[in-house]
């Protein structure tokens, strides 16, 4: 975040009126920071990503040269989640419920995690306030586990949640599941696009996939050891062989295009020391997925 801003802003504000109340300006996109980590199994840390990755947007510029457009819209960061002292129950209900407001409010809400259990209640609250949805996974892991080192409500079960709120799930860089899930993706014929495919294949011809599974709204949730660590190498479960950057934004640009996206979320990344690569990737990133929803 710029020194000279005194607010917590993921960009620094338009100038004029809006300036002075970004905080409630309704007509703007919102950044929700979400630290919740409770469940992580492997590297810890993501409870600091949504402020590193907010005060890194601070610093983006407000122009985006691949669609040759001006950022001139605020989007303003709303209040921090606070889930000290309650459990992970109670904390994801709270996120459901806020998350409903948060939607009705502004055009549109992107969380940042944290760890990948906020998405639960962000998908059945965008179910909830904009009808059926489908939800494009983009991740290193299948997590459709039923539970994990003994929890439910735990990042590796993120996807067997989602899929009782919908059945259009699409997931797209997978490359490390357990025999059981693998069994399930199977029997249940539930759409993947491996990373190894979309490495391989053709003109983009995987995207074309991506959309066919997926209805007129969507919800993009976006668990960054999906990329491949040369990208974004601050997670907790770094798995090689990810996806890359331009691949992964031509995706977010045609689903933006062909589809309603209604919300989404930026999960599991956790900042290096000295290393700043991965909270501005997802800053980045983040903002791409608010320009083409604007303009693609």
């Amino acid at each position: 975040m710029s020194l000279a801003n005194p607010l917590p802003s993921f960009l620094e504000p338009l100038p004029g009126p809006a300036a002075a109340a970004v905080d409630t300006d309704a007509s703007a996109d919102a950044v929700w920071p979400l630290p919740l980590e409770r469940t992580v199994s492997y590297g810890a840390g993501t409870a600091a990503a949504p402020d590193a990755i907010v005060r890194a947007g601070a610093e983006l510029e407000r122009y985006d040269e691949e669609l040759d457009v001006p950022i001139d819209w605020n989007v303003v960061v709303l209040k921090a989640y606070d889930e000290r002292g309650i459990t992970v129950e109670t904390c994801l209900e709270k996120i459901e419920k806020d998350a409903r407001h948060h939607y009705r409010k502004h055009p549109f809400v992107l969380a940042l995690g944290g760890e990948h259990t906020v998405t639960i209640p962000l998908v059945r609250a965008a179910a909830d306030v904009f009808g059926p949805v489908g939800v494009l996974h983009i991740d290193a892991h299948a997590d459709l586990r039923s539970q994990y080192q003994g929890q439910s409500l735990s990042h590796a079960c993120v996807m067997h949640h989602v899929r009782t709120v919908t059945p259009d799930t699409v997931s797209v860089g997978v490359r490390s599941l357990s025999v059981p899930e693998a069994a399930r993706l199977r029997e249940e014929r539930i759409p993947v696009v491996w990373a190894k495919d979309v490495a391989c294949a053709p003109d983009d011809v995987w995207i074309d996939r991506v959309l066919e599974n997926l209805p007129e709204r969507v919800y993009v949730t976006i668990d960054l050891d999906g990329f491949d660590p040369s990208v974004i190498p601050g997670v907790g479960t770094p798995e090689p062989g990810g996806l890359l950057w331009y691949p992964v934004l031509r995706l977010l640009r045609r689903v933006a295009a062909c589809r309603r996206v209604v919300g989404a979320d930026i999960v599991e990344g956790v900042p290096l020391p000295g290393a700043p690569v991965t909270e501005f990737a997802a800053a980045r990133l983040a903002l791409k997925l608010m320009v083409y929803r604007r303009t693609a």
